[in-house]
C-alpha cells in the first residue's frame, strides 16, 4: 500500500481526485476531516482511521490530512509520496480558506476579526506553525504544539526517502513524476479541485510575508529541500519534460468529461 500525505492548501485535492477518479478508482482510499472536525482531533484518530483501510486489504493507495507513520504498518519511507507548497503562499491560502469556506475557524475569525498575524501566533491555531514539517516528520502533538530542531531533522530524514515528491507550483511536471514513479497506468489530467475563488482579491503586505516567514521557518527550509529533491527526481527520469508538456496541454473538453462524471458521481 502507498501512502500520500496530503498537506491541506497544497493542490492535494486535486490530486487525490486524479488518484481517485483516473488513477487507482475504488482502490484509492480517502481520510480527510469533516469541516467541524478540529484538526488536532482528527490526526489523533488517525491511526484507528487507518486501521480499517489496511484491515480491508483491498486499497493500493490511502491518503489524507494524517502525518508519516501514522500506522504501525505505515512506517516505510519508500511508500509516501506528497505535494509540498512554497510556505508563505500556503499558510496564506489556509487562513483564506478558514475564513471564507466554512472551515472550522471561520466564525470565530469573522467574530473576532481575526487577521493574518492574529491567526499565525493566537493560542487557538499556532499549532498549525510549519505544518509540512509536521506532517512530514510525523511527530504528534503529545510533544507540543510548536515545531523544533529535532522534528525539522526528522521530516528532512524521512523526505529524502520517499518515493516521490511533488510541488504545487510545477504541477505537471509534478504528474509526470508520479506517472513514472507510481506507475500510473493512464495520463494523468489536471483537475483543480477546493480553489480559492477569492484569493486574487487578498494581497499580503510585506510585514505580513515577514511574519509568516518568521513563523514558518522550518516549512521554509523543507520545501528548500524538496526543491532539491524535485529537480534531482526530474534530471534522472527521461521524457518528464515531455509528458509535463502534454499533461499541461491535454485536451480541454477531456477535462469538462472528467468534471461532469465527477459532479455526477459516476466515477
Amino acid at each position: 500500500m502507498k501512502v500520500f500525505i496530503h498537506i491541506p492548501k497544497t493542490g492535494g485535492t486535486s490530486l487525490v481526485n486524479t488518484l481517485a477518479h483516473q488513477i487507482y478508482f475504488k482502490k484509492f482510499k480517502r481520510l480527510n476531516p469533516t469541516k467541524d472536525t478540529h484538526p488536532k482531533e482528527f490526526m489523533a484518530k488517525a491511526t484507528n482511521y487507518l486501521e480499517q483501510a489496511v484491515s480491508e486489504g483491498i486499497y493500493e493507495v490511502v491518503g489524507g490530512h494524517f502525518g508519516f507513520g501514522a500506522h504501525p504498518d505505515l512506517k516505510k519511507s519508500n511508500k509516501y509520496f506528497t505535494v509540498l507548497r512554497e510556505p508563505i503562499s500556503r499558510v496564506f491560502s489556509e487562513y483564506n480558506f478558514m475564513k471564507y469556506k466554512g472551515m472550522y475557524y471561520q466564525k470565530w475569525i469573522a467574530e473576532e476579526g481575526i487577521t493574518i498575524k492574529d491567526y499565525l501566533y493566537h493560542e487557538k491555531t499556532f499549532y498549525l506553525n510549519n505544518f509540512q514539517t509536521r506532517l512530514i516528520s510525523g511527530v504528534g502533538f503529545e510533544q507540543g504544539d510548536k515545531v523544533n530542531d529535532a522534528m525539522f531533522r526528522r521530516a528532512a530524514s524521512n523526505l529524502k526517502d520517499f518515493l516521490a515528491i511533488g510541488l504545487t507550483e510545477r504541477m505537471p511536471e509534478t504528474l509526470a513524476l508520479f506517472y513514472r514513479k507510481l506507475n500510473w497506468s493512464r495520463m494523468p489530467v489536471m483537475l483543480k479541485s477546493n480553489v480559492n475563488t477569492y484569493k486574487s482579491k487578498q494581497v499580503l503586505l510585506e510585514q505580513e510575508k515577514q511574519a509568516i516567514a518568521d513563523r514558518e521557518q522550518y516549512d521554509l527550509k523543507l520545501y528548500k529541500l524538496a526543491s532539491e529533491l524535485f529537480e534531482k527526481s526530474l534530471r534522472q527520469l527521461s521524457e518528464v519534460e515531455k509528458l509535463s508538456d502534454k499533461i499541461a496541454r491535454n485536451n480541454k473538453s477531456r477535462r469538462l468529461y472528467l468534471k461532469v462524471l465527477n459532479k455526477l458521481k459516476y466515477l
